[in-house]
C-alpha cells in the first residue's frame, strides 16, 4: 500500500494521479524490476562504443558521475537499465538530477527505494513539462476515408491541424466532449484493422518521458483502466464491511 496520499500531488503538482500510477507502472512494475546492470558500466559502453547515441549517453554519463558527487555515493554502487535508467521511476542521471524531489530535501533522494519520492518526482517531471490537469490525451477517432500520408504523424505524433481540417478530411473523434482545436493523428494496430486516435498536448508531455508513441498509449490506456477502477470502488455501496484495498 505503496501509494497512499497520491492524490494530494494532484492538487500540489496539478497531475493526474493516474498518469502518475500508470507511468510507474510501466516502467518498472511500481519498483520490482528496475535493472541489474551497473550504471557505470552500462553509460561507459554506450558512450564509448555506441557511435549513433555517443553524445547522448557521454553527456549522461557526466551527469551520472556529477550525481554521484552530490548525493555523496560510488559512482560503483548503483544499479538500472541497461540503457543507464534509474530507480522506480527509471529516470536517466540529467533527468535524476533535474527533477529528483522528496519531501525532506535533505541528503540523498534515494528513487531506488523511496517510493513517496518516485511518486513526488515523477508528479515534478511532469509538471515541469507542462502538464494540463484534466485535460484530454487522446480520443479514438473515425475515419471514413484512408488518412493521406501528410495527415499521420508518424514517430513524434507532431504534425498538428486543426479539428476543422480532420473532419474535412473524414476524420472525426469519437466523443462529444469538448476538444483542444489543434491535434496530431496517430494509427495503431488494432485487432482487425488500423485504429486512428487524436493526440493532444498531454499525449506529447508522455513522449517527452519516453518518446515513443506506443509507450504513450500503453501509458494512458493503462491510466484510464486505472481511474476507471479507482471510480468504481468509490461509487460501491458499502455493504457490510468492504475489504481494505490500496488506495490510488
Amino acid at each position: 500500500m505503496w501509494i497512499i496520499g497520491i492524490n494530494t500531488r494532484e492538487k500540489h503538482f496539478g497531475v493526474d494521479p493516474s498518469i502518475i500510477v500508470a507511468i510507474l507502472g510501466v516502467e518498472t512494475h511500481y519498483g520490482e524490476h528496475t535493472g541489474g546492470f551497473r550504471i557505470i558500466d552500462a553509460l561507459s559502453t554506450l558512450a564509448f562504443y555506441y557511435p549513433p547515441r555517443e553524445k547522448f549517453f557521454l553527456n549522461e554519463l557526466k551527469e551520472y558521475l556529477l550525481l554521484t558527487r552530490e548525493q555523496h555515493l560510488s559512482p560503483f554502487a548503483l544499479q538500472g537499465s541497461y540503457a543507464g535508467a534509474i530507480g522506480i521511476p527509471q529516470f536517466m542521471p540529467s533527468s535524476y538530477r533535474q527533477f529528483a524531489t522528496a519531501r525532506e530535501q535533505t541528503g540523498a533522494i534515494n528513487l531506488n527505494e523511496n517510493h513517496e519520492a518516485a511518486i513526488l518526482s515523477v508528479a515534478n517531471y511532469f509538471k515541469q513539462h507542462h502538464w494540463e490537469l484534466h485535460a484530454p490525451v487522446a480520443v479514438p477517432a473515425l475515419a471514413r476515408e484512408l488518412p493521406t500520408e501528410s495527415l499521420v504523424s508518424d514517430k513524434k505524433a507532431d504534425k498538428e491541424f486543426t479539428l476543422a481540417q480532420f473532419k474535412k478530411a473524414g476524420i472525426l473523434p469519437e466523443t462529444n466532449n469538448t476538444l483542444p482545436n489543434k491535434a496530431a493523428l496517430i494509427t495503431l494496430e488494432g485487432q482487425n484493422s488500423p485504429e486512428y486516435w487524436l493526440t493532444f498536448h498531454n499525449f506529447s508531455v508522455i513522449m517527452r518521458y519516453n518518446p515513443s508513441i506506443d509507450y504513450a498509449m500503453a501509458v494512458f490506456q493503462l491510466s484510464q483502466a486505472i481511474k476507471a477502477e479507482r471510480n468504481s470502488e468509490q461509487h460501491v455501496p458499502s455493504v457490510g464491511i468492504k475489504p481494505s484495498r490500496p488506495a490510488i
